[in-house]
């Protein structure tokens, strides 16, 4: 279970019932902005579609981002 302090910007994250196709993430959300002082958070939804992808900006409150985030999925780069 995710808390507040685990919602990083730039961090991937993905709900319960993830979808993975051919070893990739079918839809996932990426924090721009986690408000603390108004509790939101500003994120961008992205889906693989047949065509291409699909990205939705949406901002909700931080309550509702934990109830559908279960795991933060972002790779770690080595550099």
């Amino acid at each position: 279970m995710l808390k507040e302090s685990d919602l990083l910007e730039d961090h991937d994250y993905v709900s319960n019932n993830v979808k993975i196709y051919r070893g990739t993430l079918v839809s996932w959300r990426r924090i721009f902005k986690v408000n603390r002082a108004n509790e939101s958070v500003t994120y961008c939804e992205m889906k693989w579609l047949k065509n291409g992808l699909k990205a939705t900006l949406k901002t909700i409150s931080i309550k509702a981002f934990l109830k559908w985030a279960v795991a933060d999925v972002t790779k770690e780069t080595k550099e």
